[in-house]
């Protein structure tokens, strides 16, 4: 299945796959910060008595569920269900939906057992081995409270465009390819830390693990620049989104037997 990067002003945003819900064509934000299907297309013709409403990032959208068949390759489908017709779509035009990968009836119900998105070959892949052998694995690992998200847990080291530095210990990483910024920084309490106005953009971010450093490179070009927030002691948490997950080789990610939570996260870096 191949995506695409979409851009969208001065800098890339999301990736993208085209598919098809019970034959209708759409372009669909690839997200593993969410688990449902959504999609501003009418799929089925069935009347909508309860409408059904998911929070994101960077709005609300207000639908209806449907059964669907989701056609992601010539040789899988998925027969689960979508969230369909949906109004105050977040995303601009030619963007119709949105895929979740995280656990969920889909991956229950339907046989996925692992996904992987490969930048460099621009595919996502389903149920197979991760294709780089050099990776960075995690086994079991999960955020206290957002649990079955795709989570990394270590250092944070962070460089401006001026070289100089920033550390702190002990912060969670969470993969969202849904996510429009580059780096978004949160404390404890799951409140976002307001970003800076006035200090140097970040250009690289180091992830510090036992045996191992991720290095990903952050966009200084892009709309929504990424720089320490005021209260940097505060880090607890910060979701990586898409603009500096690009920067890597691939994700893979391993679901459970039964489908229901991440069992393995592996990353493969250039």
């Amino acid at each position: 299945m191949e995506f695409d990067l979409t851009g969208s002003g001065s800098s890339l945003y999301w990736a993208t796959v085209r598919m098809k819900i019970n034959g209708v064509k759409g372009v669909y934000v690839l997200d593993t910060g969410g688990k449902a299907i959504v999609t501003k297309h009418t799929v089925d013709e069935h009347d909508c008595t309860i409408p059904s409403r998911i929070e994101y990032g960077s709005g609300t959208v207000i639908g209806c569920k449907v059964k669907g068949l989701v056609q992601l390759t010539k040789d899988l489908a998925l027969d689960t269900r979508v969230l369909h017709r949906v109004s105050k779509f977040p995303f601009r035009a030619g963007v119709d939906g949105i895929f979740g990968l995280l656990p969920s009836k889909l991956t229950e119900k339907n046989g996925i057992r692992s996904a992987e998105i490969d930048f460099t070959t621009r595919t996502v892949k389903f149920n197979l081995p991760p294709t780089y052998a050099k990776s960075i694995c995690v086994n079991n690992f999960h955020h206290p409270t957002f649990k079955n998200k795709l989570w990394f847990f270590g250092n944070l080291r962070a460089f401006d465009v001026n070289g100089q530095a920033f550390f702190k210990k002990d912060v969670y990483f969470m993969l969202d390819t849904g996510a429009t910024k580059a780096l978004t920084f949160f404390n404890q309490s799951f409140k976002e830390l307001e970003q800076c106005k006035d200090n140097p953009k970040l250009m690289r971010l180091e992830i510090q693990v036992p045996g191992n450093v991720i290095h990903l490179r952050l966009p200084v070009n892009s709309n929504w620049p990424v720089c320490l927030p005021s209260e940097n002691d505060s880090i607890n948490f910060a979701i990586l989104g898409i603009q500096a997950l690009n920067s890597l080789k691939s994700i893979h990610f391993e679901y459970s037997t039964d489908g229901s939570k991440i069992t393995r996260l592996c990353i493969a870096q250039h």
